[in-house]
């Protein structure tokens, strides 16, 4: 019985992440422990699960675009090894109670970060569809030498299709030019031309950034690994500032890292007794006094039933502004935040 109710509330939380755009990560923690009564540290370990499912399938369509750096993944992924075992001795040194009211601070943060986003994307699309509707109109010039009038198309990004100037200020895109297209007092061709070097930059990993990978790799692998959720909310970001890949590159090449660091920290979990006696001689001798219960068959009907569910809600994604998306998520989150706070401490 247990089995089915996983298997049907797993469906449910999948339509509502996959709706919502999201991992179901997130989600999976509070509503494992809240609605099938699973014990703090046992639904993170299934929610774990989760996260290697939902990564794991999320690849293959991600390789068909080519938007994964394989061995960027895989580096970033090793260097969060060390970070997967020390989560987890954490999460199992502390209460569960404690482990709820550090989930409930993580979710208030992210909620905080990702309110913040939706704020700024809502401008974006505001000011996109401002500068579509002004773009719809035609531009009537006069000639100076000739007297004759002459009309010139503009687009939303702001450049004349038969013209000479950049609109700098253009609310879409800000001046920056889109594919094929280029300012002509700027040196198109050179600029194309910059662009393709930078980008063959952008792309590759070099060892002088592996202190900075074993760092934030580390500290990845912590927070999945004691928290149980998918630190694509940390990995992408990195990705998109340090190595410079667009965004849905940083986001296919993210879910290599998750494998990983999910599949290190599931291990951490089934090889418990040699793990904890490992770090608990580098830390003093704390140990967990309780040996961990992980029901793993319920924590694999969850997950499998959870990507059905979101392949039936992700095409709902498709029909809703991505800030209206946003802040519905940063709702959810908060409203989860708030009942994990009272149903701790009462």
């Amino acid at each position: 019985m247990t089995l089915i109710f996983a298997a049907l509330i797993g469906v449910g939380v999948g339509m509502v992440a996959g709706s919502l755009g999201i991992g179901g990560g997130m989600l999976a923690v509070p509503v494992l422990v809240y609605l099938l009564g699973q014990d703090p540290h046992a639904a993170v370990a299934e929610s774990l699960v989760v996260v290697l499912a939902s990564s794991a399938a999320a690849l293959p369509s991600r390789f068909r675009r080519g938007q994964v750096r394989l061995g960027t993944g895989l580096i970033f992924g090793m260097c969060s090894l060390v970070g997967a075992g020390i989560g987890t001795w954490l999460n199992r040194a502390i209460s569960g109670e404690v482990v709820m009211l550090a989930f409930a601070a993580l979710l208030a943060v992210v909620s905080a970060l990702m309110g913040r986003a939706g704020v700024q994307e809502r401008r974006k699309e505001d000011a996109s569809v401002a500068g579509a509707s002004a773009s719809r109109g035609a531009i009537s010039t006069v000639d100076a030498s000739t007297g004759a009038s002459r009309v010139d198309s503009t687009d939303a990004a702001g450049f004349e299709t038969r013209g000479f100037t950049e609109n700098s200020s253009s609310p879409v895109l800000g001046g920056v030019p889109v594919s094929g297209v280029a300012p002509r007092e700027s040196g198109g061709k050179a600029n194309l031309a910059d662009s393709a070097n930078s980008a063959s930059e952008e792309y590759r990993f070099t060892w002088r950034r592996l202190p900075m990978f074993l760092v934030l790799g580390t500290l990845t692998g912590i927070l999945v690994s004691f928290f149980g959720i998918g630190g694509g909310f940390a990995v992408v970001p990195l990705l998109v500032l340090v190595m410079r890949y667009p965004i849905r590159v940083a986001q296919g090449t993210s879910f290599i890292v998750m494998s990983v660091v999910s599949v290190a920290s599931i291990l951490t979990r089934v090889l418990e007794p040699v793990v904890m006696a490992a770090l608990a001689g580098m830390a003093g001798g704390i140990v967990p006094t309780e040996p961990l219960r992980v029901d793993w068959l319920v924590a694999l009907a969850f997950a499998l039933c959870s990507g059905i569910g979101a392949s039936i809600g992700s095409p709902l994604s498709n029909r809703a502004r991505a800030s209206t998306l946003t802040f519905a998520f940063v709702g959810l989150l908060v409203a989860i935040a708030v009942y994990t706070v009272i149903a701790t401490l009462t």
